[in-house]
């Protein structure tokens, strides 16, 4: 049976909820990926996905290089481990 640690990358790639929504579009887009990792000092905030981006900045009007990633995240972010089965 194959588990999460079967599929999942082992190089993530993150950003901070201080970060512009701009910049941190620009770190998927660079990375050639669809979502991006959220620290806070806290720890783990949310993945920021493109979808977020499309229907909380880019619908809603809002300006993605005034706009801070924390402004629209929503949590909890929901953690499981890497022994879990994809199923």
């Amino acid at each position: 049976m194959l588990t999460i640690n079967d599929v999942l990358t082992q190089h993530e790639v993150t950003t901070s909820n201080g970060q512009t929504v701009k910049n941190a579009t620009r770190i998927i887009v660079d990375h050639g990926i669809s979502c991006v990792i959220v620290f806070s000092n806290d720890g783990l905030k949310e993945i920021l996905t493109e979808r977020d981006i499309v229907i909380r900045v880019v619908c809603a009007g809002l300006n993605p290089e005034e706009l801070s990633v924390g402004k629209i995240m929503f949590e909890p972010v929901i953690v499981i481990g890497p022994d879990t089965p994809l199923e």
